[in-house]
């Protein structure tokens, strides 16, 4: 049987069946028609998102509080190991930190710096389905607009 694979134009990069197929069960909920896929999924296969850097604060976050927040992200989700880094063992590891640092404060900037975007699915399924080089990258990126 031919394994499915499917290659991104902008970033040449193929994504096997499955991972497309999660993509599109993330962005179900948000679907009143498939055609909004394209929409509602394009940070998946975009190289670099652009987006504003206000975008990543939450509420009346300083752009300090923004830095060190990321930062902690990067850090945190750079401890698990690729095979590790799925949607369980990402929220294990940053959901204690959220009674330290806010839900808002630390998983609204994960949310922006990974779709660049308001409403997206929630941070833990995207950085899985992304991976973890993809995820730190686009981390690293948003502390680029600060």
């Amino acid at each position: 049987m031919k394994k499915e694979i499917y290659r991104v134009k902008e970033t040449k990069e193929i994504i096997p069946f499955p991972k497309l197929k999660a993509i599109i069960e993330i962005s179900r909920t948000r679907m009143k028609k498939l055609s909004e896929i394209v929409e509602l999924a394009d940070f998946f296969f975009k190289k670099k998102l652009t987006y504003p850097a206000e975008l990543l604060k939450w509420k009346e976050m300083t752009n300090k509080e923004l830095k060190r927040n990321l930062e902690i992200l990067f850090k945190e989700l750079n401890k698990l190991s690729p095979e590790e880094f799925t949607e369980k063992r990402i929220k294990e590891t940053l959901m204690p930190l959220t009674k330290k640092y806010g839900t808002g404060q630390l998983l609204w900037p994960l949310r922006v710096a990974l779709s660049g975007k308001k409403a997206s699915p929630g941070p833990f399924e995207i950085a899985e389905i992304l991976g973890k080089n993809k995820t730190l990258e686009r981390i690293q990126n948003a502390l680029t607009k600060l």
